[in-house]
């Protein structure tokens, strides 16, 4: 078996998936198993990926009709065989020196019989996909005292207000992801963040890697997280918050370990501030009536589940800043959290 898959969901990506495959080819091809997942792409994004993969057994195409990043997630886990599943934007790399000490530590566990379900590694924002490698994100002081160990709940501290894990950041145990049945929005944007809820929903153990892995390409004006793009797909991020909500019920979060709630529920939250933003960054009546129909629904379907995220978090605060400065206080705290993770549009 080999210890990770790496699967790259890919559309019009001529431009990027070149560069994307490239960045794997650090003398693990043992270790690795690499799926491109073409999704229907009108460009030669197949042809490249064809080629290398011909060049390059450790790698291999899937050939399929549009169906979205999401699709291509699911497609590429039904086909993943590697003890642990990682998801690779065509657009991102991976770090060689940052794989190398992740295959090495997944060794090490596995000998040991000790492995963790998720991997969580540092990742860095790279501007335009260059070597101006401008920020590294990091969860370490969240697991201070445990670089490299394999931890529970107990060991793990309470994630402050501002922080949020990415997807970028995870390296999840194929099997989890498999016997949970994790099924993704399709032709919808932001399901990353679906994902990693899933992830922290089902996940018991962690182990944190102080090596940067993931290299994340920002600045990009076709990229979904830039604010005109934020501002225009709202539609998107009300899907994936309607199925957040769906995925856990009060009563089942409330049956954690508590810090296990804490994770999944600040989660949650993340989420509702994200969905207020991509609201009110450009906000109309129709925006406005979808956003609040989302909650209405909600409320019905789980009424002390809202209770506790509407008005036991800063939600509460958020609802209730005047209409006039919503797109302000919006635009600013896209800003701040922007220069946090080293965005830049």
């Amino acid at each position: 078996m080999k210890l990770l898959t790496i699967i790259i969901p890919s559309f019009n990506s001529e431009k990027w998936i070149q560069g994307c495959l490239e960045s794997l080819l650090v003398g693990l091809d043992d270790k690795l198993e690499v799926i491109v997942i073409n999704d229907g792409s009108k460009d030669r994004t197949s042809e490249i990926a064809h080629a290398f993969c011909e060049k390059h057994p450790f790698a291999r195409v899937i050939d399929k009709e549009n169906g979205g990043h999401g699709s291509g997630i699911n497609v590429g886990l039904k086909n993943a065989t590697g003890l642990y599943f990682k998801v690779l934007d065509s657009d991102d790399h991976l770090d060689s020196d940052g794989l190398h000490e992740l295959i090495d530590i997944i060794e090490k566990h596995q000998a040991e019989g000790n492995l963790p379900d998720v991997y969580l590694a540092d990742y860095i924002s790279v501007l335009n996909g260059g070597d101006n490698r401008r920020k590294i994100n990091t969860v370490k002081k969240y697991f201070k005292k445990h670089i490299q160990e394999v931890v529970s709940f107990d060991k793990i501290k309470r994630f402050s207000p501002d922080f949020y894990i990415m997807m970028h950041a995870v390296f999840t145990k194929t099997e989890l992801l498999k016997e949970t049945h994790m099924e993704l929005l399709e032709h919808t944007f932001y399901e990353d963040n679906q994902y990693v809820y899933h992830v922290l929903i089902h996940a018991n153990t962690y182990c944190h890697l102080d090596k940067p892995i993931y290299l994340y390409t920002v600045g990009l004006s076709e990229q979904s997280i830039s604010p005109q793009n934020m501002s225009k797909n709202y539609k998107h991020q009300l899907r994936v918050m309607d199925a957040m909500f769906k995925e856990v019920s009060y009563d089942e979060l409330k049956a954690m370990h508590k810090m296990h709630q804490e994770m999944v529920f600040h989660e949650l939250f993340i989420e509702s501030c994200l969905s207020y933003f991509y609201i009110y960054i450009d906000s109309t009546k129709e925006k406005n009536k979808e956003y609040k129909d989302m909650y209405r629904a909600f409320k019905l379907a789980d009424k002390k589940l809202y209770k506790r995220l509407r008005w036991r978090t800063l939600v509460s605060f958020m609802h209730s800043i005047p209409p006039f400065f919503r797109k302000t206080a919006c635009r600013i705290g896209y800003n701040t959290i922007g220069k946090k993770k080293g965005w830049k549009f």
